[in-house]
């Protein structure tokens, strides 16, 4: 049977671009599939971390006057203070001002109808202290008369000072003895840095952030920084119309989105919303604990600014398409350079999935613009991941993520080796350095103490100052930690003593450290509420461990490097180590006194 020939350029063309075509078609959809969901949870994690970040600062800023209160009110109401002593409750007072900067004002109410109050004077530049008859102010008759019904302290509304022209969240407490209710202590708290913060995370993130109290007062905004927003003792907050943010004026015109990925965060609300024709994103939360109502956490941002890798994706397709028909060698040579970045880009997220950044590729410039778009999307990306991951201790969570640990409240007792690390004459050593060159000097010491302990398996579990908290047994399970453990302290003890040879060289003072070993069982886990944990050890063995490394300078105060464990390590341990006893001590918190032996190095 005679077949008909047929061109070979139309027909490789026609077969080529066939499964060039294909060949696109697939990458781009499983690219666009794949960005689509790294870029929606990424930029659902961007945009929780900018609330994490305000709402951080605004209990930063409030929690320590609810203490400060808690304890001003506890030393006016034990037994030995007279509160008609108003010098010496004067002298309280401004303690707790100069302690608490973010308290503008502080007052005691008497039922005797006199008010004893520090507060600060624009006129003179300082605080003032008084003592006034306040039966001429209804509002103070009724905040005394309200705190009666409470047993503990609380936040009251807002209030604006026409004499400082500021607006203050007040916190107050009910003063009690020998269960008779005697008067009222209340502090007056700025608001005027929460704008300012809002402005901050605008900056870092591109969005606009903003705090509500209630639906319709606004406490801070990037646009409150001007400060010629008129305020009232009976308007003490801000209106939409005064703010002039019509995405805030048209919130309740919002709708539920789901733009990016926030399903682990059940506290959070997101919502779409158009304005002058323009498409946002708004998200929302509320923070209780501060008063009634809640105050509102939100920030929006131009739906575009999100989806564009997306849509540059979806343009590329396009692209590929017209230039596949243009010519065969076009289709191909332009085919491979697209899906040159693109295959970058999909190792890249594969990478970002095992939490590996270390060696991650960035995607070079491209002369095609959605390309270079996308390249320079998949780098900004790769950049901020890098910076976050500054905070986040990546191989920790790689570990549990290997383990199929989730991050529920969940937590089991093992038996762990913790280590205690300390610097001997800290204090004395950071005398004549700046703060620049303290930070320097732990960052370097602690980097070199991080290094032993994961070398050997260990977990770092916390910096405490120039202390470093070290455990070993969790998340996996090890054969021996009691053995890993003095192996990092071996290692840190030549590392030191390398490190003391370079700066005795260099003219430093050389550094003495104290390390605490001990075995015992623990409760490990992830420890917390469920919106912030974090995985970590308790119990007492962690406490004995700390008493162990605080008894090396009793035992040998003068070592470069001393070196205690308990003897329950000291039994596990192999001939390999050289040990010695050390003697028993009665460390605090223990009825029974703690045999210590000591690591020879």
């Amino acid at each position: 049977m005679r077949v008909n020939p047929v061109r070979i350029t139309p027909t490789l063309a026609a077969s080529v671009g066939l499964l060039v075509f294909i060949a696109v078609g697939i990458v781009l959809y499983i690219q666009w599939s794949a960005s689509k969901k790294i870029l929606a949870d990424l930029g659902g994690r961007l945009v929780v971390r900018n609330m994490e970040i305000v709402t951080q600062g605004i209990k930063s800023h409030l929690d320590p006057v609810r203490s400060q209160i808690g304890y001003l009110a506890d030393i006016i109401e034990s037994d030995d203070f007279d509160v008609s002593d108003r010098r010496r409750l004067s002298d309280l007072l401004t303690g707790s001002v100069a302690a608490s900067p973010q308290i503008e004002a502080v007052g005691v109410l008497g039922l005797n109808k006199t008010v004893t109050r520090i507060r600060w004077q624009k006129a003179t530049d300082r605080y003032e202290v008084e003592t006034v008859d306040y039966g001429d102010r209804p509002d103070l008759l009724a905040m005394l008369e309200e705190g009666r019904t409470h047993r503990v302290g609380y936040w009251g509304d807002l209030a604006y000072s026409p004499e400082l022209k500021h607006t203050y969240i007040n916190f107050r407490h009910p003063l009690f003895k020998e269960g008779k209710y005697f008067g009222l202590i209340g502090a007056a708290v700025t608001i005027e840095n929460f704008s300012q913060l809002a402005d901050d995370m605008g900056r870092l993130f591109g969005n606009t952030t903003f705090i509500l109290s209630g639906k319709d007062r606004v406490l801070a905004h990037p646009s409150l920084l001007s400060g010629d927003h008129a305020r009232s003792a009976t308007e003490p907050a801000v209106s939409f119309d005064q703010v002039g943010d019509p995405v805030l004026s048209a919130m309740d015109r919002a709708v539920p989105s789901s733009l990016v990925d926030i399903r682990e965060r059940q506290d959070l609300r997101l919502f779409d919303l158009k304005v002058g024709g323009v498409d946002y994103f708004l998200m929302r939360g509320s923070l209780k604990g501060y008063g009634e109502p809640p105050l509102l956490i939100g920030t929006y941002r131009k739906s575009a600014e999100v989806d564009q890798p997306l849509r540059v994706l979806y343009l590329s397709g396009l692209v590929g398409l017209v230039l596949l028909a243009m010519s065969l060698v076009g289709a191909i040579w332009l085919s491979r350079i697209m899906t040159r970045p693109m295959r970058r880009v999909t190792e890249g997220v594969a990478q970002i999935g095992e939490l590996d950044l270390t060696d991650i590729k960035l995607v070079g410039a491209s002369w095609i613009r959605e390309v270079d778009d996308l390249s320079k999307s998949f780098n900004g990306m790769v950049g901020s991941l890098r910076f976050f991951e500054t905070y986040v201790p990546r191989k920790l969570v790689k570990r549990l993520i290997s383990h199929g640990t989730d991050a529920k409240v969940e937590s089991e007792e093992r038996e762990l080796t913790v280590m205690f690390t300390d610097i001997a004459g800290f204090t004395s050593m950071c005398e004549g350095m700046n703060a620049r060159e303290v930070a320097a000097f732990i960052n370097d010491h602690l980097t070199i103490l991080a290094e032993c302990v994961e070398a050997e398996g260990g977990t770092v579990d916390k910096y405490i100052g120039d202390a470093l908290m070290a455990f070993w047994g969790a998340p996996e399970q090890q054969e021996n930690t009691a053995i890993a453990a003095c192996r990092a302290a071996q290692a840190m003890s030549r590392a030191i003593r390398d490190d003391n040879k370079q700066r005795v060289a260099a003219g430093k003072e050389p550094v003495g450290v104290r390390i605490g070993i001990h075995t015992g069982p623990l409760v490990v886990g992830n420890i917390g509420a469920p919106s912030r944990i974090n995985y970590t050890v308790v119990g007492d063995t962690v406490n004995t461990t700390q008493r162990l490394e605080s008894l090396g300078k009793e035992v040998d105060p003068d070592a470069d490097v001393m070196v205690l464990m308990s003897a329950c390590t000291n039994k596990l341990l192999s001939g390999d180590f050289e040990t010695e006893p050390a003697g028993s001590f009665k460390v605090k918190g223990k009825e029974e006194e703690v045999n210590v032996c000591r690591l020879l190095i």
